[in-house]
């Protein structure tokens, strides 16, 4: 099912005020943590779920007509559905598929505009054509390189002051090989977060495919010792 045969759903919330939309999707998280959808056997209660704060975060920062995009599947899918106009979800199997559908159906929640791809995000995400996004939330596969391919290929989507929200960003993977890159990156402003997620802001229009050569706040190469030296004393002798 892809995202450009679907009609973007009406969103429910434009006839409400601001205090009234926050109200209505406080509401929502209060539902969907009391009844979850039960989506992941693995999970000791039957779906992996984040911190209720980072869903504080999404409900807070997500605008009225939100285009959104997330690597996995479960809770925030079932919120997503209910504050966005248009929402992708990519999912590694079916069945997950299948349950939040069967979940969202028993309790009134429209699912219709919301493009579920079904494969892993490494090959799914480049054949995607995506509406610019308002915001990324990445919960999908967490070993390396997976939280990074994510970023990179949903950041290319990403419009300027979009918002990239990052799970699990207590394991490596997420925390080393991810977030330490866009704490470095000036071009991404830290939002909030805690030891289990962390949100940044793009700052600006750019594009994430690019050279080391234009991302000098990485750092300088790493030369080994004995190169550097020699270098040093070229430089010296050089002079004199």
């Amino acid at each position: 099912m892809r995202a450009d045969v679907i009609d973007p759903k009406p969103t429910e919330t434009t006839a409400l005020s601001p205090a009234q939309i926050g109200a209505k999707r406080r509401s929502d998280i209060d539902a969907v943590h009391a009844d979850p959808p039960l989506v992941h056997g693995a999970a000791p209660e039957g779906v992996w779920r984040s911190t209720r704060d980072v869903y504080a975060f999404l409900a807070e920062h997500l605008p009225v007509n939100a285009v959104t995009l997330e690597t996995g599947l479960g809770l925030s899918t079932v919120l997503f559905s209910q504050w966005t106009v248009r929402h992708t979800c990519i999912v590694p199997a079916r069945d997950q598929v299948d349950r939040v559908c069967d979940y969202a159906r028993t309790r009134n929640i429209d699912v219709g505009h919301v493009d579920f791809e079904v494969g892993t995000s490494d090959l799914v995400l480049p054949t995607l054509d995506l509406e610019p996004l308002d915001l990324l939330f990445i919960d999908g596969g967490h070993g390396f390189p997976h939280p990074a391919i994510d970023w990179y290929y949903g950041s290319l989507h990403l419009k300027p002051g979009g918002i990239v929200v990052i799970d699990d960003a207590q394991l490596p993977a997420v925390h080393d090989h991810l977030i330490a890159v866009l704490e470095a990156d000036p071009r991404w402003e830290a939002m909030g977060g805690n030891w289990k997620w962390r949100a940044f802001r793009k700052v600006g229009d750019f594009s994430v495919c690019e050279e080391w050569t234009e991302q000098g706040w990485l750092g300088d190469p790493r030369f080994p010792l004995t190169l550097r030296a020699k270098r040093l004393v070229k430089r010296l002798i050089t002079r004199n």
